[in-house]
């Protein structure tokens, strides 16, 4: 599943290519994903076109991957493998030192338990499970030394299952 995930995550981040005259910049971050109850590494990219106005639009295509304990069902031990897609629109406020920003987009969830490394359980049970749901985001990009900018983020998906997560990272301009 991660080679699939990262396959996905590396179109996604093509998709999101500069068109001429765009800002880009690629989001590197880690955090915590309170329904997956685990701890998430992720990778974005954010597209800006230039417009003349105090609040910049961007596109920001991002695909993280969970950390998460193995989960015990029935006595039954389960490994889980969980990763999320989101293409998402922000509105940034354009201001010298803390830029806040919200956003909205699509989430899509991917889950996977398996007992293939459960000795106990006779036969591999797998179980597959898409989400798909709606992001609601909020954050800060805080000002930093050339093109590299800390930032802080919540993202809430609501839709088949929901998901709050925080997370931080480094945005760095290209």
């Amino acid at each position: 599943m991660p080679v699939r995930f990262f396959g996905c995550l590396a179109l996604l981040l093509l998709m999101a290519s500069p068109a001429a005259h765009a800002q880009f910049a690629v989001l590197p971050y880690a955090g915590y994903d309170f329904d997956g109850e685990a701890v998430l590494i992720g990778l974005g990219a954010e597209v800006a076109l230039p417009l003349p106005a105090p609040v910049a639009l961007s596109l920001r295509p991002s695909g993280e991957y969970l950390l998460p304990k193995d989960l015990d069902i029935g006595g039954r031990t389960f490994g889980q493998n969980i990763a999320q897609v989101n293409v998402d629109v922000i509105a940034r406020l354009r201001a010298p030192g803390i830029q806040p920003y919200a956003g909205i987009g699509v989430g899509i969830r991917f889950i996977k338990l398996d007992t293939s490394d459960n000795d106990d359980v006779e036969g591999n049970l797998d179980i597959e499970e898409t989400n798909v749901g709606a992001n609601l985001l909020g954050g800060v990009v805080f000002g930093g030394i050339g093109p590299v900018q800390p930032f802080a983020q919540g993202r809430l998906t609501v839709g088949d299952g929901s998901a709050l997560a925080v997370f931080g990272g480094l945005r760095v301009g290209l």
